[in-house]
């Protein structure tokens, strides 16, 4: 004999949701998705020996000629003391060259060595492979109301 179930109680919020606001629950998302694929370009740029941030300052570098630690460091959020060191580690590795602002001594610029610009090709074609697939799941539409929209979060931060 079947025993008739108990009728189903209302659905619980999800412990995720709770009372929180949508910017909360907005946030929330946004921090693990990064977290996420940060992850995954973390993997992928070990193979050419580069951590995210100094994938961050070769990428830096292509953009700008000769630029001081000290615009480095504001470009990349990070601080000098931080910046030196990823310096250091990609100087070691012939990657970067610092020298003497000819100019004002006080100052060390910036320069990518032709085996950066090589490492830095790769890595990027590597990582923007690896973005197509993280974001394949988005139509193109999707995938530009999402730029947009972040471009905006931005751009209201500032």
């Amino acid at each position: 004999m079947v025993m008739p179930s108990k009728p189903s109680a209302p659905a619980k919020p999800s412990p995720e949701r709770g009372s929180r606001s949508p910017a909360v629950l907005a946030w929330i998302h946004l921090l693990r998705a990064y977290m996420k694929i940060d992850r995954l370009i973390e993997q992928r740029l070990r193979s050419f020996g580069l951590t995210h941030p100094q994938f961050g300052l070769l990428n830096q570098l292509s953009r700008s000629h000769g630029p001081t630690q000290q615009e480095c460091s504001h470009a990349l959020y990070v601080d000098k003391a931080n910046l030196s060191g990823i310096v250091d580690r990609l100087s070691r590795t012939g990657l970067v060259d610092r020298i003497p602002d000819p100019v004002d001594r006080r100052y060390n610029r910036i320069y990518m060595t032709p085996r950066g610009r090589d490492v830095l090709a790769a890595a990027r074609a590597e990582v923007e492979a690896l973005l197509r697939e993280v974001f394949g799941g988005l139509s193109s539409e999707e995938q530009e109301r999402l730029h947009h929209l972040l471009g905006r979060l931005h751009k209201d931060l500032e």
